[in-house]
């Protein structure tokens, strides 16, 4: 008798392991684990950018001895938060998707996704 595993033997232990794996790939696909991981990224790169750009704003404020108002708003204040959100890696993945970091004159920002980014092509 020869020892070993035999081609039969090697050939049912591929076809299990390929009946395997295209149900793990269909339960996948039919649970949308993919989509909801891409919505969790999209979600935790937003509350790190307004966590970066809150932390900048608070920066200012402490530079100004927290007497910081609109008429105080400068371009410089301005470009301060951009350079913060501008310079982020995880704004960089946002600015990839479509958002935009706007800063207004009241001393708030925003980040909000283009319109053509928001509409899915085709």
């Amino acid at each position: 008798m020869k020892k070993g595993i035999s081609l039969i033997v090697l050939v049912i232990t591929i076809i299990v392991m390929i009946i395997i794996a295209g149900a793990i790939i269909i339960t996948l696909n039919n649970t949308n684990v993919i989509n909801r991981s891409e919505e969790a990224v999209i979600a935790s790169d937003l509350a790190n950018a307004k966590a970066e750009l809150t932390l900048k704003y608070s920066e200012i404020m402490i530079a100004n001895n927290n007497d910081l108002t609109t008429d105080d708003y400068t371009a410089e204040t301005a470009q301060a938060l951009y350079e913060t959100a501008y310079n982020s890696t995880t704004y960089a993945r946002l600015y990839d998707r479509g958002y935009r970091v706007t800063t207004n004159t009241d001393l708030t920002y925003s980040i909000a996704q283009t319109a053509a980014a928001a509409t899915p092509a085709g």
